[in-house]
Formats: structure tokens, sequence, C-alpha cells
């Protein structure tokens, strides 16, 4: 009920209205989520936003992390903060020092983590189906499964995409 009845600061309807002009509207939407959070957080904590400090912004941060935010999610609540933080400045609505508030260094690291591999027995029969289907998308799918060919690439392949150099050797032709 309180998030139903939460208003953004005005200047932060022009900030979004700005960001329309060159972004998605899924991609303002991912903003206004982020700096709606920011706001209820400072609003929770009976935090002025005009009187933000770097000891409520590493407050928040460490919320962010006890509420076990993805570190993916917390970098980007961080960023879109910071970019909200410095066009406020820039349009000198308020000032502050924005590097001070937000560092570089707080930025979370990302794991680098591969996905897990399917089990062999699951691979095998979707694989088994892939070879059996007549479907050309089931064979795309296979190709990028046996070669690790990128999908961008595999939708520029032409129908006939099998070349030979000039010694004869046969190979797959990926436009640029």
């Amino acid at each position: 009920e309180q998030y139903r009845n939460f208003k953004l600061p005005i200047f932060c309807d022009e900030y979004l209205s700005e960001l329309r002009t060159h972004l998605s509207e899924e991609t303002v939407i991912s903003y206004k989520t982020g700096i709606s959070g920011f706001h209820r957080f400072l609003q929770n904590e009976n935090i002025p936003f005009l009187k933000l400090s770097r000891r409520n912004c590493v407050h928040w941060m460490e919320w962010m992390f006890e509420k076990e935010y993805a570190a993916s999610t917390r970098l980007q609540r961080i960023v879109t903060v910071k970019g909200y933080l410095n066009w406020i400045v820039d349009r000198k609505i308020h000032f502050f020092n924005v590097n001070d508030l937000l560092r570089s260094d707080d930025l979370p690291q990302l794991d680098d983590l591969l996905p897990r591999p399917l089990p062999h027995a699951i691979d095998d029969e979707i694989q088994k189906r892939l070879r059996e289907s007549t479907d050309v998308y089931h064979k795309g799918a296979l190709l990028l499964r046996y070669t690790g060919v990128r999908l961008g690439d595999l939708e520029r392949i032409l129908a006939n995409p099998i070349r030979k150099d000039d010694k004869g050797r046969t190979f797959l032709h990926v436009p640029p």
C-alpha cells in the first residue's frame, strides 16, 4: 500500500522524460524502478533527499546486500542512481559531490561464471532430437551446439554457406 501511494520528486519525472528521448521504454522503466527504490529507502529511513550523505549511500548499499539483491542488480541500481544524481547536479537542481556519494569501488564485482552444463543424458537426448528433426531452426541449434558459432553469426549465414578455398579445403563461410 505504501508503494502504491509513493510519489517521486517532480524532477525525477523530468529525468525519465529526458531518458525517453534516447532509450527504450523498457530501459526507462528499469531506471524508474531503481530510482524509486532508492527514494523509498530514503523515505523509510527518514533521510531527506537533499541532505544525502556518503554514510546514507553506504547504508543503502548495505541494505541492498542484506536484502540479498543479486550483485548484478546492486550494480545496476548504483549506476542508475549515480547517473540520476549527476543529472540533478548538471541541471543545477541541487549540488551533490556524486563521486564521493557513490564511488567506483562501491560497485560489486560480478562473478564470471559460465552456465552449468546440461547433464550428459539430457544433452544427448536434445542432440538426438535435433538431429532427427527436419526443421531448419533445429538444424541451426545443432550447428550452434557443435561449432560454438554465435547466434548473431548464425543469423547471417547464407542458405549455402559451404565454401572451398584455393587449396580445395572446405569451410563454413560466415559473412561479416
